[in-house]
């Protein structure tokens, strides 16, 4: 996984999901020193591949903490393998589609915001991928500008969750910008604390009052777009 990857493979992804689940307020960082890490650790596991795999100490720790079973962060294939296979992504299922596709798959439509346009079509994503708590209503596909998500040069699709404002369980947020939408990290301190800490690129920090931002969900699922390169566009 180079520095620069997202998490895409069963594990990270279950990690992301029980935190966001979690009923007690908790972080990478916070879990990391637990585990008695450096407060990075978790955080270059998920977002850089470092370590590729779990130490088996670790996982038992951290599914424990996590309160899901150890298995779900054991991975189950060579990680390049499962790195290479994310779950299937495809075009929204049509009205004439059997019974038994819209039992498996979720269709999630774009988020209405000017810097959508109107080109962007449905997913469907397998209905596995979320836990029944998520509100498929609630679930809104956007589309980023360059750059937008650490430091990926080419556009991003992520799948947010529009019911879910709470900063107060950090986690990486859409935030609506005017004309375009970011990703950034956010945290509160408390439901009395006004200011929110703000993660943007290159992990620079800066705090600024919750009216000061306009929250649009929280990121649930993230996959990067690459540009086509000219050689395959002629072939």
């Amino acid at each position: 996984m180079s520095p620069t990857a997202t998490p895409t493979d069963p594990v990270r992804l279950a990690i992301l999901s029980a935190i966001a689940r979690a009923p007690k307020r908790t972080s990478l960082k916070k879990l990391s020193e637990e585990l008695g890490r450096n407060h990075a650790y978790l955080h270059q596991f998920i977002h850089r591949g470092t370590p590729r795999i779990l130490p088996e100490d670790t996982r038992l720790a951290l599914a424990h903490r996590l309160g899901i079973h150890e298995e779900t962060l054991r991975h189950t294939m060579p990680f390049e393998m499962a790195e290479a296979a994310p779950p299937p992504l495809q075009l929204a299922q049509s009205d004439a589609a059997s019974p038994s596709s819209h039992e498996a798959f979720l269709t999630i439509h774009a988020i209405d915001h000017p810097s959508q346009g109107d080109h962007i079509l449905p997913w469907s994503v397998p209905a596995s991928l979320f836990p029944k708590s998520f509100s498929v209503n609630a679930l809104k596909l956007v589309q980023l500008p360059p750059s937008s998500w650490n430091s990926v040069t080419s556009s991003d699709m992520v799948i947010i969750d529009t019911s879910d404002l709470d900063a107060m369980r950090a986690g990486l947020f859409a935030l609506d910008q005017g004309n375009h939408i970011r990703v950034r990290h956010l945290e509160q301190a408390s439901a009395s604390a006004e200011d929110i800490i703000v993660s943007g690129l290159h992990d620079q920090q800066y705090q600024t009052l919750h009216s000061h931002l306009s929250i649009l969900g929280r990121v649930v699922f993230q996959a990067s777009l690459f540009p086509q390169s000219q050689s395959a566009a002629m072939a």
